[in-house]
Parts: C-alpha cells; sequence; structure tokens
C-alpha cells in the first residue's frame, strides 16, 4: 500500500536530529523513505491504540531499491518521527527474489489515526548489523514465546528458533524434512503431513502457565481440508489435552477451537467452519482471567467465548506442541496444513490487539503505507525560508510534522515563520506545485 499523495508528492525532508543518533550520522544513510501507518476506517480499522506492537514491514521490488542495500539488509535502521531509534528483526531478506520481511517494534500504534509516521534510512556500507527479534518480542511485552516457522527442519535439533529471550527452541519430531519450507505469510513457514510430523517444545515452566494467569495463543494456518477420521482434531499449538490449545475439529462437527482445561472440564470456543484450502486464516485464542471466559478469534474479528471462571489447570505437566498435541498417553492430532507465525503469551491481548495482528499481516494488509524512496541529497547548515522557497517554487504550501500536524502555513510572498520549528525531528514541507526536493539539516531550521 502507497503511501497517500498529500503526504508523497513532492516532499521536502527536512531532518534534524537530536537524541540517539546526529544528523551527520545519519547523513551516511544514502538513502531513506517514510512508512505510514493508517489505522482509520480506510486502513486497519482499529478504534484504539495498542502498544509494544511488532509491525510487518515487507518490501519488494515495488517499494524498495534491493540494489543498494546489501546482500543481507544489514544497514537498515528505522526511527519515529522524534527521532527515536526503533527495534527491529529481519525474518527474511532475500535480494535475488527482491523481497523482505521484518518486524518493527513501536511502542504505541495510535487507534483511528492516519497520520502516525516511521522513517526508514538504508544504504550505508559502514552500518553493523542491528537485527534483533529479542529487543522486539520482548518478554516485558507479554511474549513467551514466538516462532517464525521459518526454519530448515533437517538441521541439528533444535531446529525451530524461539524469536523471544526465553529461547523455548522446537525439536523437529516424525518425517519433516528441508522441502517442508514453504511460502507463509511473512519469509517462509512449515508444512506438516498430518501423520506425523511437528515441533516439541519441551515443558519447562516457561511455558508452564497454570492456575489465574492469561494466555493468548494465536498463528496462520492454511488446511488441506481433508477429514481425519483417526485424529478426529488437527492441533496448532497446544499444551497437552488438558491446559491450553488452539486447534481444528476435522472429524463429524467440522470447527475452529480454542480451549482452556481447569481440571474438571474443557471450556471451549468453537466457530463451526469448513476452510478453504487456498487461503491463511489468522487464528486466536484468548483465556482472561480477569473476565472468566475463553474467546476465540477468526481472521481478527471474535467469533465466540465461553465462560471459564475457573483457573487453568495445575495438574497436568504436558508437553508444549506444534502441529500435534502431546498428550498424556501419546502424541497424537497431527495437523495437515501449512502453519506460520506462532506466538504464545503470557497476557490476555485486547480485541484490538489481535484485529491489528491480522490486518497489518494478511496478504492484502491494511496497516502499512509506503513513500517514496529519497536519493542523497546536499546538506543545508541553516534552512532557511529563502531555502524553503527555493525548494517549493511558487504557489502555497505547508508544514506538517509526521504526525500529521500542521506546523504552519505560508506563500513565496509573504515569506513563512519557521523560527518556532527548532524541537528536533523530522518535518514534511508540501508545495503546492509537488517540486519540492530533500534536504537535510544540521541544526534546527530558522526564520527571518
Amino acid at each position: 500500500m502507497r503511501l497517500r499523495a498529500s503526504y508523497v508528492t513532492g516532499l521536502l525532508v527536512c531532518l534534524l536530529w537530536a537524541g540517539s543518533g546526529t544528523a551527520q550520522e545519519w547523513s551516511q544513510w544514502g538513502k531513506s523513505m517514510v512508512i505510514g501507518l493508517n489505522t482509520t476506517a480506510d486502513g486497519a480499522d482499529v478504534a484504539a491504540d495498542v502498544a509494544d506492537f511488532p509491525v510487518l514491514i515487507r518490501l519488494n521490488e515495488s517499494n524498495f531499491d534491493f540494489s543498494s542495500a546489501g546482500e543481507n539488509g544489514d544497514g537498515i535502521r528505522f526511527t519515529d518521527p522524534d527521532g527515536n531509534v526503533l527495534s527491529y528483526e529481519i525474518e527474511h531478506w532475500d535480494v535475488a527474489a527482491k523481497t523482505a520481511a521484518i518486524w518493527v517494534r513501536v511502542d504505541t500504534v495510535r487507534g483511528n489515526s492516519g497520520n502516525q509516521r516511521l522513517i526508514m534510512y538504508w544504504a550505508n556500507t559502514d552500518a553493523e548489523a542491528a537485527s534483533s527479534s529479542e529487543s522486539v518480542f520482548d518478554t516485558l511485552s507479554g511474549f513467551v514465546g514466538v516462532w517464525h516457522m521459518n526454519n530448515d527442519p533437517s538441521a541439528a535439533a533444535p531446529q525451530l528458533m524461539d524469536a523471544t529471550p526465553n529461547g523455548i527452541n522446537g525439536s523437529a519430531v516424525g518425517s519433516l524434512t528441508s522441502t517442508d519450507l514453504v511460502p507463509g505469510i511473512a519469509g517462509n513457514a512449515t508444512n506438516f503431513n498430518g501423520t506425523d510430523a511437528c515441533y516439541n517444545l519441551g515443558n519447562g515452566p516457561k511455558v508452564d502457565i497454570t492456575g489465574d494467569k492469561d494466555v493468548t495463543l494465536s498463528a496462520w494456518v492454511k488446511l488441506d481440508g481433508t477429514p481425519h477420521t483417526e485424529n478426529s482434531y488437527e492441533t496448532i499449538l497446544a499444551k497437552g489435552d488438558k491446559q491450553y490449545s488452539i486447534q481444528y475439529r476435522s472429524h463429524q462437527v467440522r470447527q475452529w477451537q480454542a480451549f482452556v482445561h481447569d481440571g474438571d472440564k474443557w471450556k471451549t470456543a468453537a466457530l463451526t467452519d469448513t476452510p478453504s484450502t487456498e487461503k491463511y486464516y489468522h487464528v486466536t485464542g484468548v483465556f482472561d482471567d480477569s473476565v472468566g471466559k475463553v474467546a476465540l478469534y477468526i481472521d481478527g474479528a471474535q467469533v465466540d467465548s465461553f465462560p471459564a471462571a475457573d483457573s487453568i489447570n495445575a495438574e497436568r505437566d504436558d508437553t508444549l506442541g506444534i502441529g500435534a498435541n502431546f498428550r498424556h498417553n501419546g502424541l497424537r492430532r497431527f495437523l495437515d496444513g501449512i502453519i506460520d507465525e506462532v506466538r504464545f503469551s503470557s497476557v490476555a491481548r485486547s480485541e484490538h490487539w489481535v484485529k491489528l495482528c491480522y490486518e497489518s499481516q494478511k496478504d492484502s494488509q491494511s496497516l502499512v503505507e509506503y513513500g517514496q524512496i529519497q536519493d542523497p541529497s546536499p546538506v543545508i547548515e541553516d534552512l532557511s525560508s529563502s531555502e524553503i522557497r527555493r525548494g517549493a517554487g511558487s504557489g502555497n504550501y505547508r508544514i506538517v510534522d509526521l504526525r500529521g500536524r500542521a506546523l504552519t502555513r505560508g506563500n513565496t510572498v509573504g515569506g513563512l515563520g519557521i523560527s518556532g520549528l527548532s524541537r528536533p525531528g523530522v518535518y514534511i514541507v508540501v508545495p503546492g506545485n509537488g517540486k519540492a526536493t530533500k534536504h537535510m539539516a544540521t541544526r534546527p531550521m530558522t526564520g527571518r
């Protein structure tokens, strides 16, 4: 999705830096791009703010210049409008195919906003790699485990890497091979055969969430649609059959399900559905102890909930598994299909979080808007109103910050009073004729 024209055509971007980087340091990055986040009804349609959210940035030849970013993308950087450097993880980077998938941690994605901006920098051959999955999927943000499902299952165990600092890595079980890596929602995903293939994530204390605790489980799934008369259920992510799980019931009544077990009964939220074999579904189960319910979300929308006032069963200590259920009496309930981006959180994610995950990660995502690539430009020591007029040409123009807030207006006859624009940050001059060029300033702009 392209950034709206009112913020793209003929932008004069003035970079005034403070904080973790300086203008001189950032001038070493030869290219940059403004990235918009749109949560209005025209975008992701998320009404409330969402904190500490990993935004998926998908790059391709239509929105990015791979020839200037290096073989592995080591020199890329992301910042917010105030110049704060953002943590990111490169999950996938393929120069030959000209595709990339990058997770960028944003402290707050503002609800019902079409004016939020990020800035991406690249084309600096001296910059060291800064990709860090542990900084993006931090345990302080509620993540217990995150598995991108893009690791080669034929490698030495443990093959499946956890993106969080917890390091809950998984070992391949059954006949998984490197040919089971297939294109997924973000980079590669893993294709399970429905008979003996799965991942064993162990039963350590970090995944043994019991008692009065919250749990959120989620994943992208594409099923093959074949009913399994023996398995009855196909497991996406589960800790045994008497703690918690998200799964698909594939025999008799066909349902997406999310359940928790309180030691006495299963508390299950379900949606009866025969899924298409041509698409991925985003499946999320949320157990919220504070309100006493388990909720099931499909493709970002809550489709069912069930009362679950009691705590999660503490009498069992089953293994956590992806693609199969490690029950106390054996391994069963294998999934036949593809699984991508599996997440396990120790918090009850909000409806806004769940919807934002779906809207920002689906193929036709509606959150991220990509601006034009900006090439290197001369550094102007003192960007005065005359310099702005020279770039803007004739006609009216306005200055906004990357939050979309108008800072001042002017025209080429009356001049532009910009002495107040001394706060470090990024400013955009939107000219009437659309002929502005990019400039970088090493100190704040001054007016007449």
